[in-house]
C-alpha cells in the first residue's frame, strides 16, 4: 500500500485557484499583497484571500500563504495585522524563509503550522533537524536533492518534507542568489528577482570550449518535469509534491495539476504508469510551457549539460511541422500535427528568429502554410522546426474543464413529505448532518406534487458550491407544498452547512502581538576587530603575519588538517584568531567527508567555525568553539538575532542587501561587515564550464561575459563539486569606515579571493591605517562597487 503525497499547486490568482482545485490539487499556496517571493504575481488582496481561504476548505483544500522573503526592521511589527484575519478564517500554514518571521510567528500565533521555504536551502537532514527544533512542521528541500539524498533524509528525520515535481528550475542554490539585486537592485530574497540567469552569456576560459558558447544562456536552466519518476518519488514516502508556478496563467496551473493528479493515483491504484497515457500527458506538457524540453532536475544525479536551456531560455513549445521553403521573406511550413485557428507557432529552437506566426485557419496534418515574415531574419529558416507556443485547442478545453466554472461538492440529500406532518429535510457531507423542518404538509386539493419537480426543485442548488448527488425522497401521492416553501428550506440547509464546514477552520482564540524590548548582551571593550578571509592556507600566511590584522577566516578541507594547525599556531604566536570558512554547500558526501576533520578541529586550538549551513551548526552545536554566521544566513531584523541567539552563535555577518541605515537598527557590535571582496552572486551545483569545456578539475581562470561586457569570474569548487560566480567588481568600503566606526561596527571582513599576494598586502595596509588609525588613505582600485551600503533594495 503506498502513501498518497499531497499534491500542491500555486495560485497567482483566484482563477488559477479555482483551476487547481477543480484539476484535483489536495493544497494550494499563494501570496498576499506582503512579503511574498512572488511579487509581481497578481497575489490576493485581503478580502480575495479570506475568500480563497473558504472556497479552498468547502472543497477540502489546505491553504498555504508565502512570506517567503526576507523583512526588515521596520516591516516586521507590521506582520501581525498582515496575518491575523488568515489565522482567524482558518489559514492552514505559512511558508517562510527569515528566521525572524519565524521567531515573530511562533509568538503571534503558537498553533499556525510553519513551513520552510526553500530559500531556506535545507539539503541534508541536519539542516531539517535544526528547523524541526525551532518549531517548523515542514520543510520544502532545496532542488538540488537527489532521491538518494531524500532516503537518507527521510530515515533520519521525521520532519514532513516537500519537494519541487514540476516548473522552473533556479540555477543558483534558492536563498544563495545574489545576481539580481547586485546587478540590478531588485533582490530575489525580497520577491522581486530580474531573473539575470535567462540573459546570454559568453564563457572566457582557459580550456578550449567543446561547444559554441558565445551568447548562450549559460544560467538557464530547463523546467522539470517529475511525471516518468513519480513512482520513486511516492516510494521515498514524500509528504507533499510541490508544482511552482505563480507567475503562470490558470490554464497552466490546472492542466500541469491535472496530469500529475492522475499519473499520482494511477501508480497509488495500480502500482504502475500506463506508458502510453504518459507520453500523451508530456506532449500537453510541452505545449503548456517548457525551455527547450525538460529535465528530471537533479533527482537521478546531475546531468549539467542537458538541464540547461542554452539555445532559448523562453517557451519553446512542441514540433508541429518544418519549413521546407523560402522565397525573400515567405516561408512555407508543412505540418506533421493538425494545427488549430489562432494557434501560434515560432520558428527554430534558437532566438534568431523571433517572429510568433498566427494560424489564420484550422488546418490538417500534411497540409503547407505560407507565412509573410514581417522582420528581417539572419539564418536561412529552410529545414528548421516549426514550434506552436500556444494551443488554442488546449486552452479552451482546461477553459471549459476547469476554470470557467466552480467545482462542486458532493452531498447527500432527503426530504420526506407525509400528509399532516411538517416538510422534513436533510443534507449529509463527511461527518456533517443538518436537518429542518418546515409547514405542514396539505393535501392537494387540485394538481399533486409529483416526484419528479420535488427532486427538480431539491437538486436547485443554484451559484452554491454544493451538488445533491443523491436524493432520498418520502412522500405521500396526493400532497401540495408550496414551491417556494422547498426552495427556501434547502437555501436555509446549504447555507447552515457553509457555515458548519467553515466553522471547523475558523479561530477565534485571541492572540496577542508581540512587541520587541529584549536588549542584546553588549559587548563593551569595543576593541576594533579587523578580518581577513582567504580561500587558501597559502595567502592565508600574509593575514598572520600583517599587521594590524586581528583575525583571520580561511578555507580549508580534510586533507588541509596538518598545515590548518600549523596555521594556528602561527596565528597564535602572532596573537591573532583564527577560523574555519566552512563550504557553502555542505551536501552528505561533504558530511562524510568533513566528519572526522570536524572532530579533530573541536579539540584543536582553533578559535571557531564561519559557518554557512544549518546542518554545520548541527555538526558544531557541541563545540566550544566560537560559531559565526556567514551573511547568507540571514540576521536583517532584530527578531532574527533573537531567534539565532537561542542557538548560541557568538556573532552574524551584516547581509550585503542592507542599507547602512537599515544596519543601524541592528546590535552592531554583534556583526561583521564585509568591508572588501568580490561578492559571490550565485552559489550552483550546476559548472558552467563542464557544461560547454567538459570536466577541468581545478581550471583556474573562467569568467562569463555579460551583454555589457563585465566579466564575472567562476570558482570551481571541485572537492564538493559546486560553482561559484563572483561579482564583475570588488565591493570596497575604505571610504566609508568613518560611517561605520560612527555607526558602531567593530568587526571588519575584508575577504580575499582573485588579488595576487602584493594587491592582498596593499589592501590590508590601507584598512589598517583607516581602521585602526584614522589616517586619510585611498585604494586605486580599477573598478569597484560599495554593493547596497549607499543605495539598499527595496
Amino acid at each position: 500500500m503506498f502513501r498518497k503525497p499531497e499534491l500542491l499547486a500555486p495560485a497567482g490568482s483566484f482563477e488559477s485557484l479555482r483551476g487547481a482545485i477543480n484539476a484535483g490539487a489536495d493544497a494550494v499556496y499563494l501570496g498576499g499583497k506582503l512579503f511574498s517571493a512572488r511579487a509581481y504575481a497578481t497575489n490576493f488582496d485581503e478580502e480575495e484571500l479570506k475568500r480563497a481561504i473558504n472556497y479552498c476548505h468547502i472543497h477540502g483544500v489546505n491553504i498555504y500563504l508565502t512570506i517567503n522573503t526576507l523583512l526588515k526592521n521596520n516591516e516586521i511589527e507590521s506582520l501581525y495585522d498582515y496575518v491575523l484575519p488568515y489565522y482567524k478564517e482558518g489559514l492552514d500554514g505559512v511558508i517562510l524563509q527569515d528566521f525572524g518571521v519565524l521567531n515573530f510567528l511562533k509568538q503571534s500565533f503558537p498553533d499556525l503550522p510553519l513551513h520552510g521555504s526553500t530559500q531556506m536551502n535545507a539539503h541534508n537532514y541536519k539542516d531539517l533537524e535544526v528547523l524541526k527544533n525551532l518549531g517548523l512542521q515542514r520543510v520544502v528541500l532545496a532542488r538540488e536533492v537527489t532521491l538518494e539524498e531524500i532516503e537518507d533524509i527521510k530515515s533520519k528525520t521525521n520532519i514532513e518534507i516537500e519537494t519541487f515535481v514540476h516548473g522552473a528550475l533556479c540555477y543558483c542554490y534558492s536563498g544563495q542568489c545574489l545576481m539580481s539585486s547586485i546587478l540590478g537592485g531588485r533582490s530575489g530574497n525580497r520577491g522581486k528577482c530580474a531573473q539575470p540567469c535567462r540573459l546570454p552569456y559568453t564563457l572566457n576560459s582557459d580550456a578550449l570550449p567543446s561547444r559554441e558558447s558565445k551568447n548562450k544562456y549559460l544560467l538557464s536552466p530547463k523546467d522539470i518535469n517529475t511525471l516518468e519518476i513519480i513512482p520513486e518519488l511516492i516510494d521515498r514516502k514524500i509528504d507533499s509534491f510541490k508544482i511552482e508556478g505563480r507567475m503562470k496563467g490558470p490554464e497552466y496551473v490546472s492542466g500541469v495539476t491535472n496530469i500529475y493528479r492522475r499519473v499520482i493515483d494511477e501508480y497509488i491504484e495500480k502500482g504502475s504508469i500506463n506508458k502510453n497515457f504518459l507520453n500523451k500527458d508530456i506532449d500537453t506538457l510541452l505545449e503548456l510551457f517548457n525551455r527547450g524540453g525538460f529535465s528530471k532536475g537533479y533527482y537521478l544525479g546531475k546531468h549539467n549539460e542537458d538541464m540547461l536551456a542554452i539555445d532559448k531560455p523562453k517557451h519553446l513549445g512542441n514540433p508541429i511541422g518544418k519549413v521546407t521553403k523560402v522565397s525573400k521573406s515567405k516561408i512555407t511550413v508543412t505540418l506533421s500535427e493538425d494545427v488549430n485557428k489562432d494557434d501560434v507557432i515560432e520558428i527554430g529552437e534558437t532566438t534568431d528568429i523571433q517572429e510568433k506566426l498566427k494560424i489564420e485557419n484550422d488546418t490538417k496534418m500534411g497540409s503547407s502554410i505560407v507565412f509573410l515574415l514581417k522582420k528581417q531574419i539572419s539564418v536561412d529558416p529552410l529545414n528548421l522546426v516549426a514550434y506552436r507556443t500556444k494551443n488554442m485547442a488546449l486552452i479552451k478545453n482546461l477553459k471549459e474543464r476547469f476554470i470557467e466554472n466552480d467545482k462542486k461538492v458532493n452531498i447527500e440529500g432527503s426530504i420526506v413529505c407525509k400528509k399532516d406532518k411538517p416538510l422534513y429535510m436533510s443534507v449529509a457531507y463527511d461527518n456533517y448532518i443538518l436537518t429542518n423542518t418546515g409547514p405542514i404538509v396539505e393535501k392537494a386539493k387540485n394538481q399533486p406534487l409529483l416526484m419528479k419537480k420535488i427532486e427538480e426543485q431539491v437538486k436547485k442548488t443554484g451559484n452554491t458550491l454544493f451538488n445533491i448527488d443523491t436524493l432520498d425522497v418520502q412522500m405521500d401521492e396526493d400532497i401540495f407544498i408550496p414551491i417556494s416553501v422547498i426552495n427556501k428550506q434547502r437555501r436555509d440547509l446549504l447555507e447552515e452547512l457553509e457555515v458548519k464546514i467553515l466553522k471547523d477552520y475558523k479561530r477565534s482564540k485571541e492572540m496577542t502581538k508581540p512587541s520587541f524590548t529584549k536588549a542584546f548582551v553588549t559587548n563593551n571593550e569595543k576593541k576594533k576587530n579587523l578580518i581577513v578571509a582567504f580561500d587558501n592556507l597559502e595567502k592565508a600566511l600574509i593575514g598572520v603575519e600583517a599587521e594590524g590584522v586581528d583575525s583571520i577566516y580561511v578555507e580549508a578541507g580534510p586533507s588541509d588538517l596538518g598545515e590548518l594547525l600549523s596555521l594556528v599556531n602561527a596565528a597564535h604566536s602572532y596573537k591573532k584568531k583564527i577560523y574555519l570558512l566552512m563550504p557553502h554547500i555542505y551536501r552528505k558526501a561533504t558530511n562524510k567527508s568533513f566528519a572526522k576533520f570536524i572532530e579533530s578541529l573541536k579539540k584543536s586550538h582553533i578559535d571557531g567555525f564561519v559557518i554557512k549551513t544549518l546542518g554545520q551548526y548541527y555538526d558544531l552545536e557541541d563545540s566550544s568553539k566560537e560559531l559565526i554566521l556567514d551573511y547568507n544566513l540571514y540576521a536583517i531584523n532584530n527578531y532574527a538575532v533573537d531567534e539565532w541567539e537561542q542557538l548560541d552563535v557568538s556573532r552574524y555577518t551584516l547581509s550585503p542587501e542592507l542599507h547602512y541605515k537599515e544596519m543601524s537598527e541592528l546590535p552592531l557590535e554583534r556583526y561583521d561587515l564585509i568591508a572588501y571582496g568580490y561578492l559571490p552572486l550565485m552559489v550552483s551545483d550546476q559548472c558552467v564550464i563542464k557544461n560547454v569545456n567538459g570536466c577541468h578539475k581545478n581550471s583556474n581562470d573562467n569568467r562569463i561575459i555579460d551583454r555589457y561586457k563585465k566579466e564575472f569570474r567562476i570558482k570551481s569548487n571541485c572537492n564538493y563539486c559546486y560553482n561559484t560566480i563572483y561579482n564583475s567588481s570588488p565591493t570596497m568600503l575604505l571610504d566609508q569606515l568613518k560611517k561605520t566606526n560612527e555607526m558602531g561596527i567593530n568587526n571588519i571582513r575584508l575577504h580575499f579571493t582573485f588579488e595576487e599576494n602584493d594587491e592582498v598586502k596593499r589592501i590590508i595596509k590601507s584598512y589598517v591605517n583607516v581602521f585602526k588609525y584614522n589616517k586619510e588613505e585611498r585604494l586605486d582600485l580599477v573598478d569597484f562597487n560599495r554593493g547596497h551600503f549607499l543605495r539598499g533594495v527595496e
